[in-house]
């Protein structure tokens, strides 16, 4: 069959750009939109393939589930917008703390944060928290509203899963939820 090496090209060239665009499209919708972090989405999935391969290669894993303190009294006295910078600066506080590639910072929804720490011993997990904790004091981001301080401050749960252990990875989730420092 007769073909044209113009409309070819045409046709080589649009498709291409499509593919690109897809692309660049399913690469952003991975990232939270406001604070530039991976967002639910992407730990969902992350955390999906992490869980399955600590239990096959008998490994452990930290879940960390962090909240910001009186974030809705932050939120409804200084306003929306420096809600949104204040989530900002704390996200970039929690992805600059987190060192080791394998580990994960992701914005889970509002004011909250998970990260997942792959393969790591309960005192390098105290040592991270403490550095979590420490990274977001030091912002000095002032919380006249907070009932724990006079900046914001953040809570962190932990759940520690080792092939000892017979749980979950709903289960692991959830206890992080659950058991704040």
């Amino acid at each position: 069959k007769h073909f044209s090496k113009a409309i070819l090209k045409l046709r080589l060239k649009n498709h291409l750009e499509l593919k690109l665009k897809t692309d660049l499209l399913e690469q952003l919708s991975m990232y939270d939109g406001l604070t530039n972090i991976r967002n639910r989405r992407f730990f969902d999935e992350a955390f999906e393939t992490t869980f399955l391969e600590i239990k096959r290669e008998n490994k452990n894993l930290a879940v960390m589930m962090i909240d910001i303190d009186f974030f809705k009294p932050y939120n409804d006295n200084y306003g929306h917008g420096k809600g949104d910078e204040a989530l900002k600066k704390v996200a970039f506080a929690l992805q600059s703390t987190i060192k080791r590639p394998t580990d994960l910072v992701a914005r889970y929804g509002g004011e909250e944060f998970v990260i997942l720490l792959n393969n790591i011993d309960k005192p390098g997990l105290e040592t991270v928290a403490k550095n979590l904790l420490e990274a977001v004091r030091d912002l000095k981001i002032t919380h006249d509203f907070s009932k724990v301080a006079n900046f914001i401050t953040v809570s962190i749960g932990i759940s520690y899963y080792n092939t000892n252990k017979d749980i979950t990875k709903l289960e692991l989730l959830m206890k992080s939820d659950e058991t704040f420092l």
